[in-house]
């Protein structure tokens, strides 16, 4: 149990370091670029990994 915790913990502190990464890239973009929000958030996290490896 204390391991899915865990799990739990970190999984939410990747979401969440994702979704920085995606506001931090969407920031650098024209605002005609610029994602909607409106857009499911899997979907968007999906896209800052994506963006994310491509940066390094």
């Amino acid at each position: 149990m204390e391991k899915q915790a865990t799990n739990t913990v970190l999984l939410e502190d990747a979401i969440q370091r994702l979704y920085a990464l995606e506001r931090k890239f969407d920031e650098q973009r024209p605002q005609e670029e610029q994602r909607p929000r409106e857009e499911p958030l899997h979907k968007r996290i999906k896209r800052a990994h994506n963006m994310g490896i491509a940066k390094l």
